[in-house]
């Protein structure tokens, strides 16, 4: 066999002794006692313990089975990444999307988050999750590429009530914002409490609240794929990276514009 081989037939091994590995990561462990905890027969794993302490991941201990320095580097490092693997699936839409924009996520970070895609009937049920949020905030700071009017009609009330927002709107719906939604942005632009860059190619939704964000992912006919929220400081951080890299690549709404939008408000009026 080939060395290839032999680290290919190793990777396997450990991968299928996971449950194993994890036993002995919280306490060295008998025969009897892995037989007891384990869903294995006793030869099973019987043959695992004899192929793990070939490989110096486990040795035996006065009886007892233990991990190996190795070992326990091997253990933590494969339940790394089994916890990447299935945080990558829960958040598969996500990811298609940021691997578009040349986004790094730290998989880890989110790990524990919730995540909610829609379901028949219900398709707006990451909205309404999210406006749930944007009200219990004394703050917000967000970027998005679509604009919803149950968004607005939140983020206008909140803003007159002495919140704080901050967007980024991607160029493609700041005609929007002027044709359909120019007085309630001029009225909230007035407070001085409601600041707005515009940037160019806005993957996705990302809300950061007080101490939370969630995030939301549409198809091109705007329609939900996938929301998830967390508050890991982790998560946070880097949300909160990504969102200063946007808005230092975008340009602020100026007092001109805003004399625009008046213009636009008396027009429709």
């Amino acid at each position: 066999m080939t060395e290839e081989q032999n680290a290919q037939e190793f990777l396997v091994e450990v991968a299928k002794r996971a449950p194993l590995l994890e036993a002995l990561d919280e306490r060295p462990c008998t025969m009897q006692e892995l037989d007891d905890d384990l869903s294995m027969s006793r030869s099973t794993i019987h043959r695992a313990l004899q192929t793990l302490e070939d490989h110096h991941v486990i040795e035996n201990r006065d009886s007892r089975y233990a991990l190996t320095g190795f070992g326990q580097y091997i253990t933590d490092e494969t339940a790394t990444y089994r916890t990447k693997l299935a945080t990558s699936r829960d958040l598969d839409d996500f990811l298609d999307v940021v691997d578009e924009a040349d986004i790094d996520v730290p998989l880890e970070a989110f790990a524990d988050a919730e995540v909610t895609r829609p379901q028949p009937h219900q398709a707006h049920l990451g909205l309404k999750r999210i406006i749930d949020l944007i009200e219990r905030s004394a703050s917000l700071r967000m970027f998005s590429s679509i604009i919803s009017p149950m968004y607005v009609d939140v983020a206008h009330r909140e803003i007159l009530d002495g919140m704080e927002i901050e967007v980024i709107f991607d160029a493609r719906i700041v005609d929007i914002v002027r044709s359909e939604y120019a007085e309630k942005a001029v009225e909230a632009l007035e407070t001085g409490r409601f600041t707005v860059h515009v940037g160019t190619d806005i993957p996705f939704e990302l809300f950061i609240y007080d101490d939370k964000l969630s995030m939301a992912v549409h198809d091109e006919s705007a329609l939900p794929r996938l929301f998830l929220e967390t508050d890991a400081p982790a998560a946070i951080e880097w949300a909160e990276d990504l969102y200063r890299s946007y808005q230092a690549d975008a340009w602020q709404f100026s007092p001109d514009q805003l004399d625009q939008l008046r213009r636009t408000e008396g027009n429709l009026s």
